[in-house]
């Protein structure tokens, strides 16, 4: 199975340790979903260079047909509410619209408890699906991002881990163990149909 087969049309949470894969990988998903769909990434790191910067949200095209595009973040919350809201909106008003909404280390912003300081976002990662929006979080520390972000996700890809509190925040997931000694891009899915599988390397 390779990334591609795996169901790219709802809400996707990734976890991983720093240099073990996660980036790339959803760096080579992001290019190959947007064939089909557009996706808007908040980039907080920056690091998304390889795409199409939007420079104001304010002003995006949003019946574009597919490709991805980097909203650079300015670092504040009131930023990142903004960039939910305005998709939000555009999406749930327009029934012939759909995307994918990345949110890159989302701990920044969503930390655990938190999903309800964001009601555009939250409203993404609950509603969002009904209209044609999916949400795809990364992040290196799951156990500090809000529980609903996990639970509400069809698929869960998890590279290693290895820190206690991480592998405690996704144990109703996946093994503990299995998490631990994944090697450098080996990864683990969990889909809710399917249960889980080990794929890599990439």
């Amino acid at each position: 199975m390779s990334l591609f087969s795996i169901k790219s049309n709802g809400n996707l949470t990734c976890y991983g340790k720093r240099d073990y894969g996660k980036s790339y990988a959803m760096k080579k998903m992001i290019r190959y979903v947007s064939k089909y769909i557009p996706i808007f990434i908040y980039d907080i790191k920056h690091e998304y260079y390889g795409f199409p910067e939007i420079k104001d949200i304010r002003k995006v095209n949003f019946d574009v047909k597919k490709g991805a595009y980097r909203y650079r973040s300015r670092g504040t919350k009131e930023d990142f509410n903004l960039f939910c809201q305005i998709i939000y909106n555009a999406v749930i008003g327009n029934k012939k619209r759909r995307c994918i909404v990345v949110v890159d280390e989302v701990q920044k912003y969503v930390s655990t408890n938190a999903i309800s300081k964001y009601k555009y976002f939250s409203d993404m990662v609950f509603m969002g699906r009904s209209y044609g929006l999916a949400v795809w979080c990364i992040t290196q520390r799951p156990a500090k991002i809000d529980s609903s972000i996990t639970s509400q996700s069809d698929v869960i890809i998890s590279f290693k881990m290895d820190f206690r509190l991480d592998l405690d925040a996704v144990e109703n997931y996946f093994d503990r163990d299995s998490v631990k000694n994944l090697n450098k891009w080996e990864f683990l899915v969990y889909e809710s149909s399917k249960g889980v599988s080990k794929h890599g390397p990439l």
